[in-house]
């Protein structure tokens, strides 16, 4: 029997900067995810997000529940309804998007792995919370309020009324890689899309540290975020929004587990 890790952490499965140069061969599956998960308290907190490796139908996919029974929500860039997001463990994805193939050999055809996962497991006693109403930008917000708590690693989760909601999905992310660092606006790559109000759930990851934003997001981005819109479930990538009211908690977290797995191919 592994031993219970008590200490707040990150698990990182793969980078961003290595997905966006193309690599979808070293991915994970869901039983490894909750298998590494169970080595937590099961009552902890899991806030996380990646994306998944079918071939022009990558979607974002969203981590939340606990440690003992965690979620995972998946934006579907051509599902019956673009960019709907279902349940991965108890929903499948409509066959009107077409055959869910992967880049690599060694994955089983439909069978969901992820290329990249982040995800936090957070100590429900260390989480702080916060509100704030009529904010016109959500993560300069979010970057001073991290700062002025002094935390330069978290999982976080946002929740509230949100305006002008601009959000993405990967519909087709290429193996010769794609360059983002002008943002998410790469033509024949994202679906992109607005929603001027709503009620949001959001969650992901947060990067004060240049480094980690490499691996986690995209330099300069230090907020990672995934979220739905919740009467009408879709949503995927959080590039930007407003608020006429959040509520955030944020999960400080002090370790780091990276896993870049079969790394023999």
């Amino acid at each position: 029997m592994s031993q219970t890790i008590t200490r707040p952490t990150l698990l990182a499965y793969n980078t961003v900067e290595r997905v966006l140069r193309g690599d979808f061969f070293h991915t994970v599956d869901r039983d490894t995810l909750v298998t590494d998960l169970s080595s937590f308290p099961k009552s902890w907190d899991v806030n996380g997000i990646g994306t998944t490796n079918w071939y022009r139908r990558n979607g974002e996919t969203m981590i939340s529940g606990n440690a003992g029974e965690p979620g995972i929500m998946w934006s579907d860039p051509e599902g019956d309804q673009p960019m709907e997001v279902i349940d991965l463990f108890h929903e499948a994805p409509s066959d009107s998007g077409g055959d869910l193939i992967s880049p690599s050999i060694h994955d089983q055809e439909g069978d969901v792995t992820f290329p990249f996962l982040a995800v936090a497991v957070g100590d429900p006693d260390s989480v702080a919370i916060f509100e704030k109403k009529s904010c016109d930008d959500v993560h300069a917000w979010l970057w001073r309020l991290f700062n002025n708590e002094n935390i330069g690693l978290a999982g976080l989760e946002l929740s509230g009324t949100f305006t002008n909601v601009e959000y993405s999905t990967a519909f087709y992310l290429p193996l010769e890689g794609i360059d983002l660092s002008a943002g998410y606006k790469a033509n024949g790559s994202l679906k992109t899309a607005t929603r001027e109000n709503g009620i949001w759930k959001m969650g992901g990851v947060f990067a004060a540290n240049v480094t980690l934003q490499r691996m986690l997001s995209v330099e300069g981005l230090p907020a990672h975020l995934h979220g739905y819109e919740t009467s009408t479930r879709v949503g995927g990538h959080i590039i930007r929004m407003e608020a006429e009211n959040i509520k955030v908690k944020i999960w400080p977290l002090k370790d780091l587990i990276m896993k870049i797995r079969n790394l023999d191919y």
